[in-house]
């Protein structure tokens, strides 16, 4: 009877000791996030969102590029500001993950020695800040994780527990131009994200056009590299002509935004007419624009 005492005894004494460390683990203090990848929306400054804005203002190192500086100078006044890392590192990682990068095929071998000493001192610059308890961040355009070229960062940094500040994308302010439902297609209810990689010599992945239109979902088109004739030619061939086509150029600035639109049939000589396309123009192909 003694000895079931004891070990009972025994028992409760490791549960409870058990229970303090859980307890004391569960209390403890988060480690803290000294690095945000921050989005400040896409188009004109109003478009950033309040928790990024908050983010910045509680930062003391900042990564942004000329532009930025303009968009918000009250907000960076006091701020240390450096330039963003060069998008040579992008390059870097998407060679080394699938041997494609910026719309070519790159061996996975690359090694650019200068993106690798630019990685290195940025690295090494956030880095030093942090162990001085400042709280770095980088600003972004548009969403961070939609064809971001620093979402590298996030892995590079991982000791710092980085955080993503998401923003308003260029799709959410295309699809609010649109005023349509992007995921109420006729045909599908769903959305496809891409970029017309399939168009690129070299390209190997599995996101081919002629899967991508077979689901008959919407498709909206991130335009970086991407030939519009060549694409509009492929996709007249895998869709009715009749299918609506809208190129939305200029996304959240209100002063400058547009909506071209057409169909297979017809959209090119429309571009055509309007002139040569800027850089920020998103294309949106799908029956959910139809009347």
């Amino acid at each position: 009877m003694r000895y079931d005492i004891r070990i009972n005894g025994f028992s409760s004494l490791v549960a409870f000791i058990f229970c303090l460390f859980i307890s004391a683990a569960a209390t403890a203090s988060p480690t803290p996030t000294q690095f945000y990848l921050v989005s400040i929306g896409c188009g004109d400054p109003d478009n950033i969102t309040l928790k990024a804005h908050k983010t910045i203002q509680n930062a003391q190192v900042v990564f942004c590029d000329p532009q930025m500086k303009k968009m918000f100078p009250a907000l960076l006044a006091d701020k240390e500001t450096l330039p963003r890392p060069p998008i040579a590192i992008h390059k870097y990682f998407r060679a080394k993950q699938s041997g494609f990068a910026q719309g070519k095929p790159v061996k996975k071998t690359y090694k650019h020695e200068k993106a690798k000493k630019a990685l290195d001192a940025f690295v090494s610059t956030v880095k030093a800040a942090a162990k001085s308890g400042k709280t770095v961040c980088l600003l972004e355009y548009g969403d961070p994780c939609i064809y971001g070229p620093y979402i590298w960062t996030l892995d590079v940094l991982k000791d710092l527990n980085p955080k993503v500040i998401t923003g308003v994308s260029s799709f959410n302010t295309a699809s609010a131009a649109l005023q349509r439902g992007v995921t109420f297609g006729r045909a599908a209810r769903s959305v496809i994200l891409t970029n017309g990689a399939d168009l690129r010599h070299g390209y190997t992945g599995a996101d081919t056009l002629d899967r991508m239109t077979a689901t008959r979902s919407s498709l909206v088109i991130f335009t970086m590299f991407t030939d519009f004739e060549k694409l509009m030619a492929e996709l007249g061939k895998r869709l009715p002509q009749k299918t609506p086509v809208a190129i939305v150029v200029k996304a959240g600035y209100d002063a400058e935004e547009r909506v071209i639109r057409g169909t297979l049939a017809n959209i090119v000589p429309r571009v055509k007419a309007e002139g040569k396309l800027p850089f920020e123009h998103l294309i949106y192909v799908g029956d959910f624009m139809a009347d």
